[in-house]
C-alpha cells in the first residue's frame, strides 16, 4: 500500500507531489519538485499561494490545443509555461476506429474501455507522442524549483508520463503501478458527478458503464502500453532509448536532480 503525498489544492483535481517515493539506491524523491495534477484553469488564490510557497517555477500542459483553448491555464508571475501535447489527435486526426467506438457508447458498455486501451496504445505507437515525451524530459532536465505537469484529469497523459519518469528515477514497479492506479481514489467525486449527469439525462446503463471507464484508470490501460512496448522494443529501457532519446547519462542527471543525495 502506497501513501501518496496529496497536495492541499481544493481547486484542482488529482493534485499530488511525487516527493517521498524511494528511487535509485533507496534515495528519496525530493518533495516540492515534481507535481502532477489535473487541469488548473480554475486555480484559486489560496491554491496559487500554496504553489508559490512550494517554489513553483514551471508548468507543463500536456493537453491538446483544443483543450487549452477551451480551458486555458492561468498565467502565474515568475512561472514558465510549456505546451507539450501528448496526443497526436490535437490537429483533428480522428481514426475511424475512434469514431466507431464513440457511436457505440450508448449501446456497448465496453466502448469506453476499448477507447482507453486504444489511447494508451497510441501513446506508444505514434511519433507525435514520442517527440512529446522527449520534450517533456528535456523541459524537466536542469529545471530549478517546483515543476507542475498536468493534462485534463491528471490520470492518463499525466499518468503515462509519471510511469516513465518514476521508472527512470528507479522507483519500484509495484509502487509505480500503485501510484498510477491511485487516480481512481483521487477522482471518485468526479466519477460520481459524471454518473449524476448521465442519469439526469436518462442515459442508458451502457453509457453509464462506458463513462465510468473513460473517467478511470485501469491495470489494463497501462498494460496495453507496456505490452506494446515489450512486443516492439523488448523492454521499457529500449523504448525510452530509441523513441525518446534517453541515455544512461541523461537518466543519471535526472536522478541527481530529483533524488536526495546519498
Amino acid at each position: 500500500m502506497i501513501h501518496p503525498n496529496v497536495l492541499p489544492l481544493a481547486s484542482v483535481r488529482n493534485p499530488r507531489d511525487l516527493g517521498g517515493y524511494l528511487g535509485q539506491g533507496d534515495r528519496m524523491l525530493l518533495p516540492h519538485r515534481l507535481l502532477r495534477t489535473g487541469r488548473i484553469n480554475r486555480l484559486d488564490e489560496h491554491d496559487r499561494a500554496i504553489l508559490q510557497e512550494m517554489g513553483l517555477q514551471t508548468i507543463i500542459d500536456l493537453r491538446t490545443s483544443k483543450e487549452r483553448a477551451a480551458t486555458p491555464d492561468p498565467q502565474l508571475p515568475g512561472v514558465e509555461h510549456y505546451n507539450v501535447s501528448i496526443s497526436g489527435r490535437e490537429v483533428g486526426q480522428v481514426s475511424p476506429s475512434i469514431i466507431k467506438i464513440h457511436q457505440q457508447y450508448q449501446t456497448d458498455q465496453y466502448a469506453g474501455f476499448k477507447n482507453m486501451c486504444l489511447n494508451y496504445r497510441d501513446f506508444i505507437e505514434q511519433p507525435h507522442s514520442w517527440y512529446a515525451f522527449q520534450q517533456f524530459f528535456e523541459i524537466l532536465t536542469d529545471r530549478p524549483g517546483a515543476i507542475l505537469y498536468h493534462c485534463s484529469e491528471g490520470k492518463d497523459r499525466t499518468g503515462i508520463c509519471t510511469v516513465f519518469l518514476l521508472y527512470l528515477l528507479g522507483v519500484e514497479p509495484a509502487v509505480i503501478r500503485a501510484d498510477y492506479l491511485y487516480s481512481n481514489v483521487m477522482l471518485e467525486d468526479y466519477r460520481q458527478h459524471l454518473d449524476a449527469k448521465v442519469k439526469q439525462k436518462h442515459g442508458s446503463l451502457e453509457l453509464l458503464a462506458t463513462t465510468r471507464s473513460l473517467a478511470s484508470v485501469a491495470n489494463e490501460y497501462l498494460d496495453t502500453a507496456l505490452i506494446a512496448i515489450n512486443k516492439e522494443y523488448g523492454n521499457l529501457d529500449q523504448f525510452l532509448q530509441k523513441r525518446v532519446g534517453m541515455t544512461p547519462a541523461w537518466q543519471a542527471k535526472l536522478q541527481d536532480q530529483f533524488l536526495a543525495k546519498e
